[in-house]
């Protein structure tokens, strides 16, 4: 069985005024978004900086809209193309 309880976490982000750094509750919810966020990155071969992108995109989306969070997931779990379908290293045999 799934682990439901949320989990605190160091996340890193510095607040503005002070430049603290911030807990943030992760949610189980909030968790399968970043996991689908990964696979993603991980499916394209993501740089770090995109991965960072990404992590952070997900994390606005939590702390502005969290109502969007289940469609979110639902759109990175879905079609999971990876960088191989659209750019394949090798030639086809004839």
């Amino acid at each position: 069985m799934k682990n439901t309880t949320a989990t605190t976490t160091q996340v890193g982000a510095s607040l503005p005024a002070t430049g603290q750094k911030t807990r943030r509750v992760i949610t189980p919810l909030l968790q399968q978004a970043l996991d689908a966020g990964r696979r993603v990155c991980d499916d394209w071969q993501d740089s770090p900086a995109a991965r960072q992108q990404m992590k952070r995109e997900i994390l606005e989306i939590a702390d502005n809209t969290p109502q969007l969070l289940p469609q979110l997931v639902v759109a990175l779990s879905t079609l999971r193309c990876k960088r191989a379908d659209f750019f394949p290293t090798t030639q086809p045999k004839e």
